[in-house]
């Protein structure tokens, strides 16, 4: 029996290791492939999206201001929407004025000029 199981075990033969060459090849090509898919939906979706846009235009505002002050208009068909306040909107005092040079004098803008007047 133990003649037997060794007669029927079969050596696969052994497979040369792909060149690194190779191998980096096929993994820019797959990365290439999954931008080139990606970049293609994007396309699709995004001209999608246009058209149907541009058959529901009368989904959309007619114009959009955008002011700091509240404009109180009350004719009928306006609505008024006050958009939320954003810290960066907000006024902020400004720092003062850096103190001048101490060798500088404050009408010469720029470098001290090498040669005295």
């Amino acid at each position: 029996m133990r003649d037997q199981a060794q007669t029927l075990s079969l050596e696969l033969p052994s497979t040369p290791p792909l060149r690194p060459a190779v191998g980096v090849f096929i993994l820019v090509a797959v990365a290439a492939s999954i931008f080139w898919a990606t970049a293609t939906v994007a396309q699709w979706s995004g001209l999608e999206l246009a058209q149907y846009r541009a058959l529901h235009l009368d989904e959309l505002p007619s114009v959009i201001l955008d002011t700091r002050e509240r404009l109180f208009l009350t004719s009928p068909g306006i609505n008024e929407i006050a958009a939320p306040v954003r810290r960066a909107d907000l006024p902020l005092s400004l720092p003062a004025p850096p103190a001048p040079h101490p060798g500088r004098r404050p009408d010469v803008p720029g470098p001290r000029p090498l040669v005295p007047q």
